[in-house]
């Protein structure tokens, strides 16, 4: 995983995770492949933009290979309940979604309206 943090007119960051499918697995270090990706993704050039760091993060999110099981049931039933990243995507994201998900499941389990 790479995080790249970039300044042109505004601060950018990107995160890109680096694996064998992506475009910057042969050279994870080059900034040339960083900034085209970055111009890829938002349709503007990067040769103004200073670098101001680079952090290479080896394990920050868990491989999930194909298929993708995305919103996986947080109600287990007899009143159990689970939340995580590996109930909706592995990510942040992905914890705090299930979490919403597995509040709303309990309020429902215990007659809360609203």
């Amino acid at each position: 995983m790479h995080e790249v943090v970039v300044v042109g007119a505004g601060l950018a960051g990107l995160t890109c995770a680096v694996t064998p499918a992506t475009t910057l697995a042969a050279a994870p270090d080059d900034e040339d492949l960083v900034r085209l990706e970055l111009e890829r993704l938002w349709s503007t050039s990067t040769r103004e933009w200073d670098l101001l760091v680079r952090h290479h993060v080896a394990a920050a999110l868990p491989a999930v290979p194909p298929p993708l099981a995305l919103r996986r049931p947080v109600a287990l039933g007899d009143g159990r309940f689970v939340a995580g990243d590996h109930r909706d995507t592995s990510s942040i994201q992905g914890a705090m979604a299930s979490g919403r998900r597995v509040a709303r499941a309990v309020a429902a389990h215990l007659g809360a309206t609203r």
